[in-house]
């Protein structure tokens, strides 16, 4: 196969810390490559280093017309080289067409050529069997349309090598196959794809090779039919990583009673959950899971019903309260609703512990530090300094601090709404020990997740919601990835009575 691209010796330095150091890689025409690794172990750098927005600190790059000196994110395009962020770039407020075509719109002496503009958005998101209407706002799009709209978008700009950096993280199981079929169609017209993900089956189903970076060094690159997935893990985290299911346990009292609760996406959903105890909320994107908990945890007005914790009443819509009560709430956006992106890791932290404090109290830098550190320490984060911005960290390093901050205000009630999203698999396994540990300890455990094998391996119990009811309550002998499926998806599947819930 022909070689597109290649990377000799490449090596990035911040302030004296190398993010990548002396990587080789070598990419094929039409292949997909997938790059694997931890949080931290380089792969965010590597990715803005084949998009030309970080220039390396040494090393050559290779392209296929001979080696490139100066290459910047101009450089980059004008080689056929586009990118797919993890955090989505679209453009809410104005038209798929636009979107698209942006910065490309056809046009004559400054007026722009709708009908011709149009046509050409149509054609690049047939080219990819994407049905969408190209009038509509991006703002009525669902999460896994915004990220075909951004592969359509790369596609017109005649990428060859397509980098597409955790393109299923924020997506249900429908809208992530959708991705997987536009990747295979865009290796069988000759695209290259690098295919940066945490989820593994995704690597072994769609790449043909796998690179691996371990603390910004490139452990290996292996052909992927000749690797197992403990394999690939044990080079990725350099141990072996195993994940036990939750042992049975003995919940202790009510801790939290949801009586027929309705609110924006959902209605007439009650549950109980005891003290001690995991309960898992499945559903696919859009059936109403995460602004139920929302509602719970005060950060949504419920229309009707009623959150009771601690036997007492969680006003409506006031977060304040819920906390007072002892409920800790992690968002599944971190970056909107969680982490103050230009303040330091040690004040990100720091910040939920500050709640409550007299307004007398003295809160010091150094306490700050000390408490962070300790903090951070369990969830193995990467990072230089407690004092760097966290928006240097890697998502999976940024979700941990989101983590880190609720735990150290040792909550009655953890709300965890996608807590591994973005989160390597070395990480989720050390999340998943804090989550039983915590459980051990008393504490009551809700947890909304897209990923299904996550709620068989920590939940005791598991509700399953579509269409903003709940359909079951699953407990432990019947969890299981076709029962949580059917419920999920089926119109067809008769709900099973919640009488017997607890």
């Amino acid at each position: 196969m022909t070689t597109v691209i290649e990377l000799r010796k490449i090596s990035k330095e911040y302030r004296g810390v190398y993010a990548l150091s002396g990587i080789d890689l070598s990419l094929q025409a039409g292949e997909i490559h997938a790059i694997a690794g931890e949080n931290g172990a380089g792969k965010s750098t590597l990715i803005n280093i084949l998009s030309g927005s970080v220039s390396p600190s040494s090393g050559e790059l290779w392209l296929h017309d001979g080696r490139v000196d100066s290459f910047g994110p101009r450089e980059a395009l004008s080689k056929g080289i586009s990118v797919v962020h993890q955090e989505l770039t679209a453009c809410p407020s104005v038209s798929v067409t636009e979107n698209v075509l942006l910065g490309q719109l056809p046009s004559r002496f400054g007026v722009v050529n709708w009908r011709e503009a149009r046509k050409q958005a149509r054609e690049a998101l047939a080219r990819l069997k994407i049905n969408l209407d190209v009038d509509t706002l991006v703002s009525d799009l669902s999460l896994g349309q915004r990220q075909l709209l951004e592969i359509a978008r790369a596609v017109f700009r005649n990428a060859k090598i397509l980098v597409l950096d955790e393109p299923s993280a924020m997506l249900g199981k429908h809208d992530i196959e959708v991705v997987h079929q536009t990747v295979m169609r865009l290796k069988a017209e000759g695209v290259t794809v690098v295919y940066i993900t945490h989820h593994l089956d995704e690597v072994f189903k769609l790449a043909d090779r796998v690179t691996v970076l371990r603390d910004g060094r490139c452990v290996g690159t292996w052909p992927t039919k000749e690797m197992t997935e403990q394999q690939l893990i044990k080079h990725m985290t350099g141990r072996d990583v195993v994940q036990t299911i939750r042992d049975a346990s003995t919940p202790g009292a009510t801790a939290l009673k949801v009586a027929a609760l309705s609110g924006r996406m959902f209605e007439n959903v009650s549950f109980e959950l005891k003290a001690g105890e995991v309960l898992g909320i499945a559903g696919v994107v859009g059936s109403g899971r995460s602004e139920l908990v929302r509602a719970v945890a005060g950060f949504e007005k419920r229309i009707s019903g009623d959150v009771l914790f601690s036997n007492q009443l969680v006003r409506s819509g006031d977060h304040k309260h819920a906390r007072r009560l002892g409920m800790a709430f992690l968002s599944e956006d971190r970056k909107t609703d969680g982490l103050l992106l230009d303040r330091s890791i040690r004040e990100n932290v720091s910040l939920a512990g500050m709640f409550g404090r007299s307004p007398m109290s003295w809160i010091t830098r150094a306490k700050e530090k000390v408490l962070a550190i300790e903090a951070l320490k369990p969830l193995k984060t990467r990072y230089q300094d407690v004092d760097q911005p966290v928006r240097e960290l890697s998502g999976g390093n940024q979700q941990k601090v989101l983590l880190a901050r609720w735990l150290i205000t040792k909550p009655k009630l953890l709300i965890l709404d996608e807590p591994t999203r973005g989160v390597d698999v070395g990480a989720r396994s050390d999340i998943y020990k804090i989550i039983h540990q915590l459980a051990s300890d008393g504490v009551a455990v809700l947890v909304v997740s897209s990923e299904i094998n996550e709620l068989i391996l920590i939940c005791d119990r598991v509700m399953v919601m579509r269409k903003g009811r709940s359909r079951a309550m699953l407990h432990r002998p019947q969890i299981s990835e076709d029962t949580i499926s059917r419920y999920a998806l089926s119109e067809d599947v008769e709900d099973k009575p919640l009488a017997n819930s607890i």
